[in-house]
């Protein structure tokens, strides 16, 4: 049995996230497909802080 979730409660995005396996199927693929667009925005500013941090040192041995 699924326990209801009271939406008018959930008030940041981490609330919507904790219970994204109890929203209705359009919220929850609402937060997934949030959730994947995060993942893109972590993964390339990780990538780019690292080549830069990269680039800083090679900057800096030569």
């Amino acid at each position: 049995m699924t326990i209801q979730v009271d939406i008018s409660e959930l008030k940041t995005f981490t609330d919507w996230c904790r219970v994204k396996d109890r929203l209705p199927a359009e919220a929850k693929r609402t937060v997934e497909a949030l959730l994947f667009q995060l993942e893109g925005y972590i993964w390339a500013k990780f990538a780019d802080e690292s080549l830069w941090q990269e680039w800083d040192e090679w900057r800096c041995a030569t």
